[in-house]
């Protein structure tokens, strides 16, 4: 149940006002924030984003009704997070889950642990509320951090592989699960560079699809002519500028992260006399992209890096 709980985001989406259907968040710039212990008046919220609740002096009391079903939608879904980290708090407790299966008073076995797909569905979805990414380490979360110890104690835990035979592949599951993250890390690498040496001036897009983060690195080679310019947007018609590196200015050991699947490059070199090597820009992403609890699960685990070194720890 606690996987098939729908997500924030699935409950922000859906019918319209008055409608079978959650209606959509306002987009009021100074809305209010439900308290997540519920009654009492809402808490003001910081300036920052949409909110179920509308702006001051607006009565409505079909929108305020749709209002209230979603901030019981976005309740029930702070209360499935919850709960989501609790059950890995619990299944990370391997050895008083083996104290309560020798008890014979106790109710609990393991055989009725469950499926190795539903706790490892419960650890990616905790892990992708953490921000933690393919190529950073686990982020400093309760969560993130009790899914791993999840996953480290099945996979070397041969009391419940004897109890429960499915677990006793699920290293090899796990390892899939890595692979996969690592295939769709390497395949959605995309590049944009200039001839060598750099005389074409040009604008071109850098797109990583499916992408929802992606960290931007210059090729150690790079250099910029005298005069030459070199700037990133973020929309097409190159009005939000990210970065603007002129002439020497380009520092190729620092690297950007960008909150979008696509950044758009405008260069300019009026003249290239010390034939200069240009650039070479790789986008690798770091962050994919998901609209639904479904399409979520359906990604690899959001740090195959770690999944590789927690088996070459517990299961060489």
């Amino acid at each position: 149940r606690l996987v098939n709980s729908p997500s924030a985001a699935e409950a922000g989406g859906g019918g319209a006002a008055g409608g079978s259907g959650v209606a959509s968040t306002s987009s009021c710039s100074g809305g209010y924030a439900p308290r997540l212990g519920g009654g009492g008046d809402p808490l003001p919220a910081a300036r920052c984003g949409p909110w179920p609740f509308s702006c001051p002096g607006e009565d409505s009391t079909l929108s305020q009704r749709a209002r209230l079903r979603q901030a019981a939608a976005l309740h029930r879904c702070v209360a499935t997070a919850y709960a989501r980290g609790a059950a890995l708090h619990l299944l990370g407790r391997v050895a008083s889950l083996h104290v309560a299966h020798l008890d014979s008073s106790s109710a609990f076995s393991l055989s009725g642990f469950g499926e190795p797909e539903d706790v490892l569905a419960l650890a990616k979805l905790a892990l992708r509320g953490t921000g933690s990414t393919p190529l950073a380490p686990l982020a400093d979360s309760a969560e993130a951090a009790a899914g791993h110890s999840v996953l480290s104690s099945l996979v070397s835990d041969e009391a419940l592989h004897a109890a429960v035979p499915a677990f006793a592949s699920f290293g090899q599951r796990l390892g899939d699960e890595a692979v996969a993250g690592l295939a769709l890390l390497a395949t959605g690498v995309r590049e944009v560079e200039t001839t060598h040496p750099a005389c074409t001036d040009f604008v071109r897009a850098l797109h990583c699809p499916g992408a929802s983060l992606v960290s931007l690195t210059f090729d150690a080679r790079s250099q910029l002519a005298r005069g030459a310019r070199l700037a990133l947007y973020a929309d097409a018609a190159c009005t939000q500028q990210l970065l603007c590196c002129e002439g020497d200015g380009l520092l190729c050991s620092e690297g950007l992260w960008v909150r979008a699947d696509r950044v758009w490059l405008h260069y300019t070199a009026p003249h290239n006399s010390e034939r200069a090597w240009g650039f070479k820009l790789r986008a690798t992403p770091v962050g994919w992209r998901a609209r639904s609890q479904a399409a979520a699960l359906a990604l690899p685990h959001a740090s195959p890096l770690d999944l590789l070194s927690l088996l070459a720890e517990r299961r060489p």
